[in-house]
């Protein structure tokens, strides 16, 4: 039903899971490194690739609305907190990890503390799969030729795996890159709000894929004469480097900075 990596050590498994454990659940990626950066930190993790959320079960009726089963993997991202009996998270989520985990979080808000969406799908407002593709064939060429060079093994692991996954079934790719286009979680945002889940987005200015500029404007909306967020924080990452897939090539100080934004919007709740 699911493929779930538990990025805990024997130790770490004999001990009662917290309220604390963190999940993180990202696109298409590498999670390896984001992954030693919270073991190495101390904060037991269940890792989940997005991608790899899949059910082959889907109801014909979510076919045409939900082409690439996003609903399924937000469903499995609760069955994989049932499965092991954790009560309620923090999440990191990046990518198209955003829409699931935002989705998951909306079926069971009572699970999940806060969430941290780093370089998000879902907010860029309307969208399309051909202006989707061309942006992220325009990134794979100038970004990925630069972490070739910053980190020749990951960066290598990451386009081979990323190559197989895409050969392996085409047309789902498709369908499940039209679901990103077309899916906006803003509503959503608001919803989780309301029901007490924790919100922040951390986006980077150098990010070719989403915008950090039409993801601002999308968490942005008037209140009178005041501007107001939809989320409890916001913060951008200036660092030229710091690309859609910073989560993946500079790890710790992407997750350093989800940490802390987990942390302030604990004290200031």
């Amino acid at each position: 039903m699911y493929n779930v990596d538990i990025c805990t050590n024997k130790k770490l498994k004999q001990k009662p899971l917290k309220t604390s454990l963190i999940i993180l659940t990202v696109g298409l990626g590498n999670l390896r490194s984001a992954a030693r950066e919270l073991y190495n930190g101390g904060n037991p993790a269940i890792c989940s690739a997005a991608r790899e959320l899949y059910n082959g079960g889907t109801p014909a009726v979510l076919v045409e609305h939900d082409p690439s089963e996003l609903r399924h993997k937000a469903g499995n991202i609760i069955n994989v907190l049932d499965e092991l009996k954790i009560p309620k998270v923090n999440a990191i989520t990046q990518s198209e990890g955003t829409i699931t985990t935002a989705m998951a979080a909306l079926q069971a808000p009572e699970r999940f503390n806060t969430l941290i969406f780093e370089a998000p799908a879902g907010l860029s407002g309307k969208d399309s799969t051909g202006r989707l593709i061309g942006r992220f064939a325009l990134k794979t060429g100038i970004v990925m030729t630069w972490d070739l060079i910053r980190h020749p093994v990951l960066a290598s692991n990451f386009l081979s795996g990323s190559s197989r996954y895409i050969a392996k079934d085409m047309p789902k790719i498709l369908s499940e890159v039209r679901g990103i286009a077309n899916t906006q979680i803003n509503d959503t945002l608001v919803k989780l709000r309301q029901a007490g889940v924790r919100v922040g987005v951390i986006q980077s200015r150098a990010d070719r894929g989403f915008s950090h500029k039409k993801i601002y404007g999308q968490l942005v909306h008037e209140n009178g004469e005041d501007l107001e967020l939809n989320v409890d924080a916001y913060a951008s990452i200036a660092n030229r480097w710091a690309g859609h897939d910073h989560i993946i090539f500079d790890a710790p100080q992407a997750i350093k900075a989800a940490l802390q934004m987990i942390d302030n919007l604990k004290e200031n709740k």
